[in-house]
């Protein structure tokens, strides 16, 4: 795509970017200013922005020429308008290349040694865990896979804390539940991890396991499952779900507040921050 430079030698901030030749080199038949590649300036991929800035600070130019001739001084009302943008605009880049480089050589590492990664059902914390395992090499312990005996009985209350005081007694683990008891997450936990995952997109997600469970859900140790419980179970989360909205998202974000001062605090709220989430460790 060819876009031609306007008659008056202005270049409009963040439309056009300047084909960059060297001194020497004679400059191409075509005098047009193309989108072209990023390293097509001297500043890198966002050179543009410097470029106009530098140029516009300066005044008016000729169009005509390929080796750029100031002309005007002082700028005019709009060429001061146009490098104050431009200077904004180099600031908000020196901004963010600085946080990026700030978050990969920092001292303090996002996730500790124990995490625990709650949500409501269908969030993905086991799909999370699992990218989380892959990442640092800690095990991940599902503790609904503890909270079961042979036959779908239900663990009682007692004998599942005490089950959740042996399993967290290690040092490297990744803990996927949203049963965690509180003590024993303000005691052995490190790194707090919060899916606020949409309600209705858990609830979608609950509602195709219940048609086709994924191959690596695990069940518990005895515990087989027909057609017509999987569709029982898992569509009634989708009933849970939609009325437990908003007391699952404010129980959630209360646990994660009483959490910032004694660990490391992570609430992420889509597919997309999971996944920059996993790339930043």
């Amino acid at each position: 795509m060819v876009l031609r430079r306007p008659r008056s030698g202005h270049i409009p901030l963040a439309v056009y970017r300047i084909n960059y030749r060297p001194p020497g080199i004679a400059p191409p038949r075509s005098s047009s200013i193309k989108r072209s590649s990023p390293n097509c300036t001297p500043f890198g991929e966002n050179g543009y922005l410097a470029t106009a800035f530098i140029i516009l600070l300066c005044g008016d130019t000729h169009s005509r020429k390929r080796r750029y001739k100031f002309t005007k001084w002082p700028p005019s009302t709009t060429n001061r308008c146009w490098t104050l943008l431009g200077f904004l605009s180099t600031i908000g880049l020196i901004d963010k290349c600085f946080l990026s480089a700030a978050s990969k050589i920092g001292t303090r590492p996002m996730v500790g040694h124990r995490i625990v990664v709650t949500g409501m059902a269908g969030a993905g914390k086991s799909t999370f865990s699992r990218v989380l395992s892959a990442k640092t090499g800690l095990p991940v312990i599902c503790l609904d896979l503890h909270s079961w005996k042979p036959g779908w009985v239900r663990v009682p209350e007692g004998e599942l804390l005490e089950k959740q005081r042996i399993l967290l007694a290690g040092e490297r683990w990744i803990v996927d539940s949203n049963d965690v008891n509180n003590d024993l997450l303000f005691e052995r936990a490190d790194t707090f991890v919060v899916l606020a995952t949409p309600w209705w997109i858990c609830s979608w997600r609950a509602f195709k396991r219940g048609i086709r469970r994924p191959r690596d859900i695990q069940l518990p140790t005895g515990c087989e499952e027909s057609l017509s419980q999987r569709l029982r179970d898992e569509w009634g989360i989708v009933w849970r779900n939609w009325r437990n909205r908003i007391s699952v998202r404010d129980r959630d974000f209360n646990l994660a507040s009483r959490c910032r001062s004694l660990m490391q605090v992570h609430i992420l709220s889509s597919k997309n921050e999971m996944a920059e989430f996993a790339d930043r460790i």
